[in-house]
């Protein structure tokens, strides 16, 4: 058993082959080409009845459409991303904002405490000079 190859496709093909499994080409357009592999077996069963059986013989059938399902999946995913980084960002927003108030309200409580003790120490020596 010699390889040929297939003139539709260019598949190398079993020149016992009754037609191109990968295209349904009949055997009768084989051009034989150098030999690659010699016997695969000792008996003389024709490689055809193993060979699977195709009903296009211009075409091989086109590959399958991916579903559009993946694509609606990825955008799901990526609105729930941008809505949590979303809902991140205001929460640390709302979080430093506080933080800035806390701040500002401690920083008038000292002042207004510095200002009292200042107060309080004026008093004092006023009262010590007399």
């Amino acid at each position: 058993m010699a390889l040929v190859k297939c003139p539709d496709c260019g598949a190398m093909v079993s020149s016992r082959a009754a037609q191109c499994p990968r295209c349904g080409c009949p055997q009768s357009a084989f051009v034989e080409s150098s030999p690659v592999a010699h016997s695969v077996s000792s008996d003389d069963t024709p490689i055809s009845s193993y060979a699977p059986k195709y009903t296009s013989t211009t075409e091989p059938s086109p590959s399958p459409k991916k579903e559009s399902g993946g694509s609606s999946k990825m955008i799901w995913i990526l609105l729930a991303v941008v809505a949590l980084a979303t809902l991140l960002f205001i929460a640390f927003s709302i979080y430093t904002d506080n933080r800035k108030k806390n701040t500002r309200q401690m920083m008038k409580e000292f002042r207004e405490e510095l200002n009292g003790k200042r107060d309080r120490l004026r008093e004092l020596q006023g009262l010590s000079n007399y």
